[in-house]
């Protein structure tokens, strides 16, 4: 991964930063999935911030960010309870399961509309039910798929949580040096049966 390249896949965030005339933190929020995104692809922060020459040092640069997540996922976590409240709240008591039905197609084709891989293949994957698109969207963008989820020993909520709140935590520590931090194969592979004695 070339530093032109980065340059090149960083350039809304270069322009903003150079032209609009926003914070630096201004510029970070409005271009964090691409930030993020970045990250998952295995850039690091030294990277980013050399490459955008943003004022911000590393560490700095690493604590906005994480502020900057925290408010994205905050973000997409109230537009679903949005999505929903609106839609559930005109049904009377005399409606018939027509309206229901359209208004749960409704929200599965807004929400899901943002995944990267149908909710039926996260709900394949994790076991839960295809109505947990707002978990199954957190888990993408801390760069987490199904395929991930193959050979894990509990499928509880609570543990799918886990997973991916831990990962995030992970990859946004401050307190890690770059290098110590886990791969996401170095990190899942406590939550798995080990079955490598089959082969």
């Amino acid at each position: 991964m070339s530093d032109t390249e980065l340059v090149k896949l960083l350039n809304p965030f270069i322009s903003d930063l150079k032209n609009s005339g926003l914070s630096n933190l201004s510029c970070m929020k409005r271009h964090i999935a691409l930030l993020l995104s970045l990250r998952n692809s295995g850039y690091k922060v030294q990277q980013i911030v050399d490459a955008s020459e943003i004022s911000y040092s590393k560490a700095v640069f690493c604590t906005k960010l994480s502020q900057c997540k925290k408010a994205y996922i905050s973000k997409l976590e109230s537009e679903t309870i949005a999505v929903k409240e609106p839609l559930l709240s005109p049904l009377s008591s005399a409606s018939s399961c027509k309206p229901t039905q359209t208004v749960n197609r409704t929200i599965t084709d807004n929400a899901s509309a943002e995944l990267i891989y149908s909710p039926a293949e996260w709900s394949t994957a994790t076991k839960l039910g295809v109505k947990s698109i707002r978990l199954f969207k957190v888990a993408e963008s801390h760069d987490l798929f199904p395929a991930d989820f193959n050979g894990v020993k509990n499928f509880s909520t609570s543990n799918i949580m886990a997973i991916i709140n831990g990962w995030a935590d992970s990859v946004d520590s401050d307190i890690l040096i770059e290098d110590e931090k886990p791969t996401k194969e170095q990190y899942l592979e406590k939550y798995k049966v080990i079955e490598k004695t089959c082969i």
